[in-house]
């Protein structure tokens, strides 16, 4: 046995000697599903395969990615209660990250098949897989078996697919990548949500997340219905124009805002004042002057 020396730039199809001998093509292979990943028929063999980055501080050490999830998840190890298996560990999607529990050592055995190791977990335990369930770290190692036998599953079987020619596969990144989109026609997102601490989410959301976006919805919800209910009263109310005038004029006022031409108040003040003070004037005769009769007595005629 000897440190495995895969090539990056390749797609693998993996599976378990449980499903397949290696000398027989793989109709079972390693998925990520709804519940985590799972060896299961090769639907879409597009969104099953797996790509091999080696970490350089160990030869035959690798970091496990799907190109269902690119470079932002990648294969690891996480505790759960459920497990029957007396090491509670089993295999799971994570975000991307360089610690341990996402590390492989990869061993090929010389017969076509191979042991995956967590460096998180030692030589002590192996990658194997219940019948139609999830992945766990075996406590138990067996040296040897046949398909017939527990330690099958404890082998597994990878085949080139085909090549990568991707550079954002070429690194080990320290944290989970943001800058890299969905994959196109991925039906899901499976595997719900992925917690901090490694947590396995079985039913889709965590309550914690749930309530998050259900607390989210809600304040969205009423701050559209807010916004939308203040815009349908502005344009069905009429403009109210407050003025400290008395009321007749603030009638006027309110007409004046709906007028097109507004009254013109200086013509209208001019027209009622003239019509009050109208000036009557009496025909004018020129005056008539008449000589005094006092001075008739005192008249002397010449001869």
């Amino acid at each position: 046995m000897s440190a495995a020396d895969l090539d990056s730039n390749a797609w693998y199809i993996v599976t378990s000697q449980r499903y397949v001998n290696v000398s027989q093509p793989i109709d079972s292979c390693l998925q990520l599903t709804r519940d985590g990943p799972r060896v299961s028929s090769c639907d879409e063999k597009r969104f099953m395969a797996w790509q091999f980055e080696p970490v350089e501080s160990k030869k035959g050490r690798y970091v496990m990615r799907m190109n269902a999830t690119s470079v932002r998840q990648q294969l690891s190890v996480c505790w759960d209660s459920d497990e029957t298996d007396d090491g509670k560990t089993v295999g799971c999607m994570r975000r991307t990250n360089a610690e341990d529990p996402q590390l492989w050592d990869i061993v090929d055995r010389g017969d076509g098949t191979y042991d995956f190791l967590n460096a998180a977990n030692g030589t002590g335990r192996v990658l194997d897989v219940h019948q139609g369930s999830n992945l766990f770290m075996a406590s138990k190692v067996e040296e040897t078996g046949d398909n017939n036998s527990s330690s099958s599953a404890q082998r597994w079987i990878m085949t080139s697919d085909r090549p990568v020619n991707n550079r954002v596969y070429s690194t080990v990144y320290q944290s989970e990548p943001t800058f890299f989109p969905p994959i196109p026609g991925f039906p899901t997102s499976p595997n719900g949500p992925i917690g901090p601490n490694g947590d396995i989410s079985r039913a889709g959301l965590s309550s914690s997340a749930a309530a998050g976006i259900g607390i989210g919805a809600a304040i969205g919800g009423i701050a559209l219905a807010g916004t939308a209910a203040l815009l349908w009263r502005k344009r069905r109310s009429p403009k109210n124009i407050v003025t400290d005038q008395e009321p007749q004029y603030q009638e006027v006022e309110r007409e004046r805002a709906y007028s097109p031409k507004p009254p013109n108040y200086m013509e209208s003040q001019r027209a009622a004042e003239a019509e009050a003070n109208q000036v009557f004037e009496a025909p004018y005769e020129d005056p008539v002057h008449e000589v005094p009769t006092d001075d008739l007595a005192n008249r002397h005629e010449l001869p």
